[in-house]
């Protein structure tokens, strides 16, 4: 077994067995989904990051037939005599398509034009695992962005047991992998700007394990109204997609202290960020968006107003 203190150390990586590695975490879950979905399995694919490419995780999946696209992070040998990196960059660019890319820290938003290449390949394990891993006979798609004012542009090299013939199907296999950016949001409201699961102190891993599992179908309810209040979409929807018949007139005359007209039903939008209002959002940053941890809050502070109600009913 490794030292708790070096777990997750690449330092250490060279020094440990594979089943004591962090990376290790892949295949137990590969393992455990194809237990609980059976044949099923074979309707999923494994869309991992750069974490998840080591050849003993790629190595159990093509054995076991199970489908996978994995951003790749090591110039990989291939049987050519190659290296993956230099050989899908000699291939015919197949075609050409636009992504947004989001204003993050110093990084202004931009449109950027990517460039498609794949091909077939046959990679092979590092030197010293060659005994141990047989070539593996995977699909590439190389994804590069072309017209960059920096040097520092958009590149993506996946890796796929997905066949891979045509640029629509390569331009699909990008959109599997594209969707993690989803899963890495969820996580992310899930564990520490939203539910804040990872705060949650319990004596007993059973308790811990059931108001985790509830915290993240609340994490995904938060997505859902997030999505819809920040899109066009939810400026014309009814708030009734999101809240009930009850709640929303309690959050209409909370904020504005006066009931509701009768004719009139405000939108997603309005509601989305009518709770961050109830938790003292007033949009400061003039982006007309509510943050994680005051959309969270904004629910619960809304149902203790329902709840205070009926115990005023009660009272009277």
């Amino acid at each position: 077994m490794c030292d708790a203190k070096s777990f997750g150390n690449s330092k250490f990586n060279g020094k440990r067995a594979y089943h004591d590695k962090e990376s290790y975490k892949w295949e137990l879950a590969s393992r455990a989904m194809s237990e609980r979905l059976g044949d099923k399995m074979n309707e999923c694919i494994s869309a991992c990051d750069r974490e998840a490419d080591v050849v003993e995780y790629l190595s159990y999946k093509c054995i076991n037939n199970q489908r996978f696209v994995v951003r790749t992070k090591s110039n990989r040998p291939s049987q050519d005599g190659g290296r993956l990196f230099d050989e899908m960059g000699t291939q015919k660019v197949e075609g050409l398509y636009t992504v947004d890319i989001p204003q993050r820290g110093g990084r202004k938003s931009r449109k950027a034009k990517l460039s498609i290449q794949y091909a077939q390949v046959n990679v092979l394990a590092p030197e010293r695992k060659q005994t141990t891993y047989p070539p593996l006979p995977i699909y590439a798609i190389s994804c590069q962005e072309s017209q960059c004012d920096s040097d520092k542009g958009l590149h993506l090299l996946l890796l796929t047991t997905e066949p891979v013939t045509c640029s629509e199907q390569a331009r699909k296999i990008v959109s599997f992998y594209e969707a993690r950016w989803k899963v890495e949001l969820f996580h992310k409201v899930w564990e520490s700007e939203g539910t804040n699961v990872e705060k949650l102190k319990m004596h007993q891993f059973e308790s811990l394990e059931k108001l985790a599992v509830i915290l993240a179908f609340i994490a995904c309810r938060l997505m859902q109204l997030k999505d819809m209040g920040d899109s066009k979409l939810g400026e014309t929807a009814p708030c009734t997609l999101c809240l009930n018949t009850n709640q929303w007139p309690m959050v209409y005359k909370a904020i504005y202290k006066k009931l509701p007209e009768q004719d009139k039903l405000p939108s997603v939008k309005w509601a989305y960020q009518s709770l961050g209002k109830l938790v003292g959002w007033n949009d400061s940053k003039q982006t007309e968006r509510v943050g994680w941890k005051t959309l969270h809050e904004g629910p619960a502070k809304l149902d203790n107003l329902l709840e205070a109600v009926e115990l005023l009913k009660l009272e009277m």
